[in-house]
Formats: C-alpha cells, structure tokens, sequence
C-alpha cells in the first residue's frame, strides 16, 4: 500500500488586530468557513488521514479544529513548532521524523514553504492560496524515513475552496 501526503495551507487569517504578533492570528470569517469545507471534501474522496502534523501558530490550530470538525476524522495529532513558516526541506523533515507508521500523513502549515514544496512535488508553479490542499502518493516508499527529493511521487489532487460546489449548510 502506497504512502500518501496531503499538505494543506491554514485557512485564511484575520489582520484586523494590529498589535497580534503573526503567530497569534486567528482565522478571520471566511478561513471559519473554508477549513471544514476542505475537511468535508477530502472524507468525500475518501481519503482518511492516519496523523496529522501541524505547526504551533494560531491560525493552522484552528484551521485543524475547524478541518476535523467537517471531516467527522480523528487522525493522531502532533503539533510541530519547526513548522511555523518553514522552508520545504524542513516540512519533509518533520514528516520524515514524526510521521511514524501512519500510511496518509497531513501536514498543515505556511507558504511559502508549503506552495514550493507542492510545486516541487507536482512539477508545477502555481499559487497555493489559504485552505488549498495537494495530495501525493508514494507508490515505491514503505517507511516515511526514507522519503527524499528523489523519491517517485505522483499528484492525485489539488482542490482550493473556491472551487468547490457552494455549499447551503
């Protein structure tokens, strides 16, 4: 059974309090909305996360809550400070050391770290807007220790909230 890695932005933050450090931003209206959407959109294709590496900041916490809420999941969690705005050889890193036996490992965190490490996966530039989520399979790794640069891997999605179906709820 192949490995699978889904690496998700945190949903769209609030600036509207000046004196908050960048850490301690909360999500603002619309990132309340996206996160279970994503959650819900990733249980429909029926993809179950086994754990879930996240970084520390405010905002990917909440976007974690709000994900899980909408994906009715309960993955293991670990919170990862190295995740807080980290480069994409940092964020393999932490899957590489936390991920453990888990065969689907989600890692929510930052760009730009988070949408060069997708366009270094997929072979692809593209934005990576707040909530975007990438699913990789590696179809040739059995243990997450051996995940490198070199290691085969294979795009199965890329969804933004945007351009999911509106919802009524």
């Amino acid at each position: 059974m192949a490995l699978c890695l889904i690496l998700m932005r945190h949903a769209k933050s609030s600036w509207d309090n000046g004196s908050l450090k960048d850490f301690d931003r909360p999500l603002n209206k619309r990132g309340e909305r996206d996160a279970p959407r994503m959650g819900r959109w990733l249980t429909a294709e029926q993809i179950d996360v086994d754990r879930c590496l996240c970084s520390t900041a405010k905002r990917t916490r909440e976007t974690l809550d709000l994900w899980l809420q909408g994906s009715g999941q309960s993955p293991a969690v670990e919170f990862i400070d190295d995740l807080y705005h980290a480069p994409p050889e940092v964020i393999l890193d932490c899957v590489k050391d936390a991920a453990g036996s888990a065969r689907t490992v989600m890692v929510i965190a930052h760009n730009p770290g988070m949408e060069t490490l997708v366009a270094d996966l997929s072979g692809q530039d593209r934005p990576f807007p707040t909530a975007a989520t990438a699913v990789f399979e590696f179809e040739q790794l059995d243990d997450w220790i051996d995940l490198s640069w070199t290691t085969p891997v294979k795009e199965l999605v890329f969804q933004v909230p945007k351009e999911l179906p509106s919802e009524h709820d």
